[in-house]
């Protein structure tokens, strides 16, 4: 809109003459829309229903609370054929359904971690469908977080539920909150996608700090389990697991590990019988599976323990020595990810005892970018 300088007579006449002499809420917001420059240039602005009235009168769609993908889904749709931004404001916008446009290039943008979209913790708030250009920015969600994976070209610079999802190479100073929508409009234009091939970033798929304990049992027990989606890896994409922990043996017997994908365990350990310590050794094992096809699957492993009795150190460093077990291993798969599958790790002892003991603490599953 073009600023008009007004004289206060003018401003008055603004106002409404009626019997009561009451100023209505819609009296009050035209004349601030009439009256006040926006200092923006989003395409369209949607105010949360906890927004403060300044913003709520500035913005071209405002929620109530309740189904507010209704009013941003008006917003994305008012878009033009070729795209554009919606800026949303802080606070929580509760949905009851998915978000999503069959159009390219269009912007959805919050104020910081202080926007929050939740649905239902296991639906993604956003689809980007197979479009191409999107950009959802700044904004937290719920633990559905958003859907990329049939998308040609995306930018990701958002949380999910409190944990940071980015595929920029450089973050920059995307983690600082913008003080006005005008801020993040002028803030996203400057990262604009363009350049690096944003669909070859890696991404989380899953991270996992509970403690799993495999102690005092002969059942075989998943100590890592996650479900990827149909058609994540594509035909040539593929997953890396990373996991650490501890573990004690300080009795006779002995551990296998198996890695499993859907019906199939691909990798597996012999019936390992560690040297015994009254001493917790760490451990570390790193998991690649690559697709050659959407049915056929490559991998590697590496897995390492430290010497057990290191004197309490958290990182010891050895030179090798029968007291630290290690090794590394190829197979091949032939699972069809076109359809759900669960990857999961497990520990087997041969005997149970109360010193005999695998412990989970950590997990990072990512999902590698196609070739």
């Amino acid at each position: 809109m073009v600023d008009t300088i007004r004289s206060l007579s003018e401003l008055q006449a603004l106002f409404p003459d009626n019997t009561t002499g009451l100023v209505s809420p819609q009296d009050l917001r035209d004349f601030l829309v009439s009256a006040m420059p926006t200092g923006r240039t989003a395409t369209n602005v949607v105010a949360s229903s906890t927004a403060s009235d300044l913003q709520r009168a500035q913005a071209d769609y405002v929620c109530d609370g309740t189904a507010d993908e209704v009013q941003i889904q008006y917003a994305i749709d008012a878009l033009p054929a070729g795209g554009g931004s919606v800026v949303l404001s802080e606070g929580t916008f509760t949905l009851a359904a998915q978000l999503a446009r069959a159009i390219d290039n269009v912007s959805i943008i919050g104020s910081g971690r202080g926007t929050r979209l939740n649905l239902d913790s296991s639906t993604a708030v956003v689809s980007v469908g197979v479009q191409a250009g999107w950009a959802l920015l700044r904004f937290d969600t719920d633990a559905g977080g958003v859907d990329t994976a049939s998308a040609s070209e995306f930018l990701l610079d958002y949380w999910e539920d409190g944990t940071r999802q980015t595929n920029q190479l450089a973050h920059g100073d995307l983690s600082d909150a913008p003080t006005d929508a005008h801020h993040t409009q002028d803030h996203a234009s400057r990262h604009a996608i363009g350049g690096a091939d944003e669909t070859k970033a890696i991404k989380v798929l899953n991270r996992d700090l509970a403690q799993v304990d495999v102690e005092n049992t002969v059942a075989e027990t998943s100590i890592y389990s996650y479900s990827i989606a149909a058609d994540v890896m594509g035909v040539d994409g593929g997953v890396r697991l990373l996991l650490a922990g501890d573990m004690l043996k300080n009795v006779t017997g002995s551990y296998t590990i198996r890695v499993k994908l859907g019906a199939t365990t691909v990798l597996s350990t012999q019936d390992h019988g560690a040297t015994s310590n009254a001493s917790r050794k760490r451990w570390w094992l790193e998991i690649i599976c690559l697709n050659s096809a959407s049915d056929a699957q490559k991998w590697g492993v590496f897995y390492r323990t430290s010497v057990g009795g290191a004197g309490g150190l958290t990182f010891p460093l050895v030179n090798g020595g029968a007291n630290a077990d290690s090794g590394a291993g190829y197979n091949s798969s032939a699972e069809d990810t076109s359809g759900a599958l669960t990857f999961q790790v497990t520990i087997e002892w041969s005997v149970a005892n109360a010193s005999l003991s695998f412990r989970k603490e950590m997990a990072l599953l990512e999902l590698l970018p196609a070739a």
